[in-house]
């Protein structure tokens, strides 16, 4: 049942940002297997990326981050749009690498695989080539109140803002 209140919550919080029929592309990703990873459940909807809890091979929970994009408004994707996603996360995976001995999730993987939200008329070339970042799964509470907790610790701040230019080269 709270994974129903959660989801209600994702699905409300797109409705909100007039992002209605993206929902329910989304959680159609719910059970496959990229590259061996498991994706167990719509986690979190981002500005940028979109959050599946998902399963190592190991069987362990982990992240599975995706680029946020207009999935389901197709006609108006640009393939410009969604290389420039894809260097986000790739970029991201890279900035974790270098944090890997900081407080912030390990970096697990980027591995490339078919995204099947994209349409199919897209054709090989994009659906096949999708980078998904895992990364460590932290148990907690969301970055965002995390943020208001320790807004006065001056170094916090500056890793998150440092982060925030890198990723968003």
């Amino acid at each position: 049942c709270v994974m129903q209140s959660s989801n209600e919550l994702l699905r409300l919080k797109l409705i909100g940002r007039n992002q209605a029929g993206l929902f329910e592309r989304l959680i159609k990703l719910e059970g496959i297997l990229v590259s061996g990873y498991q994706v167990k459940h719509l986690y979190e909807v981002g500005g940028q990326s979109i959050l599946y809890m998902g399963l190592t091979p190991e069987n362990e929970q982990c992240i599975i981050k995706v680029g946020l994009l207009k999935y389901h408004r197709s006609a108006y994707l640009e393939s410009q749009d969604i290389f420039k996603v894809r260097r986000r996360i790739q970029r991201e995976a890279e900035i974790l690498k270098i944090f890997s001995d900081s407080a912030l999730p390990n970096y697990i993987e980027l591995v490339t695989a078919s995204n099947p939200l994209h349409h199919s008329a897209r054709g090989q070339a994009i659906r096949e080539t999708e980078p998904f970042l895992v990364i460590e799964y932290i148990e907690g509470f969301p970055v965002s109140k995390a943020i208001r907790i320790l807004h006065n610790q001056e170094n916090t701040i500056k890793l998150i803002e440092t982060l925030a230019r890198e990723v968003a080269k």
